[in-house]
């Protein structure tokens, strides 16, 4: 069972956009996939464990509807590669299409113009009144991506930062005990 962002990335051709896409989809990439033949053992496994934390999950039945969604010519979905192959990647491609079929808009003049847009910042406009712009992490931080199936550039950011960390309490602890024995 995969999560679902394991199977989306963003496409080699359109990086400009990873960080805005990589926001937009961040909660349904952390959403579970669950094929139907497993929904009964999850969703009694879920009801009964205390979780600790959050956890999103979809049932993913074997039939799947087709799409009827007008696909924008500029849509963010278009943006998107779904690992192809997988039992899921239909259902993706008709949830993905329904949820994320923003306008990906060059200017802010656009964007304004737009129903449903997104900015290369991250600006997401959904309908004439919600905006939403989540600046609490830097938009090109890969430490927090999660999209695509292969994490290796994830791991080695993500190591790199654990000796920056490693250094910096090495450097603390020294500063603590340089300042103990002045105070002796």
């Amino acid at each position: 069972m995969p999560f679902a962002g394991e199977l989306i990335k963003v496409q080699e051709s359109e990086q400009q956009w990873e960080g805005a896409i990589e926001r937009l989809l961040h909660n349904f990439g952390l959403s579970l996939l669950v094929p139907d033949h497993h929904y009964k053992t999850v969703a009694e496994w879920v009801d009964r464990t205390r979780l600790q934390g959050r956890l999103v999950y979809y049932r993913v039945r074997g039939q799947v509807s087709a799409s009827n969604h007008e696909m924008r010519p500029d849509s963010l979905v278009y943006k998107l590669q779904i690992r192809p192959g997988t039992q899921f990647s239909e259902w993706l491609e008709r949830e993905t299409a329904h949820r994320f079929n923003l306008a990906c808009c060059e200017t802010v003049e656009q964007f304004r113009r737009e129903n449903r847009a997104i900015t290369k910042n991250g600006q997401i406009k959904s309908g004439d009144n919600r905006h939403e712009k989540d600046d609490r992490h830097s938009i090109d931080d890969r430490s927090r991506f999660i999209l695509g199936w292969d994490n290796n550039r994830k791991i080695k950011i993500l190591e790199q930062q654990a000796v920056g960390l490693e250094k910096s309490i090495a450097l603390n602890r020294l500063l603590i005990l340089l300042k103990l024995r002045r105070s002796k």
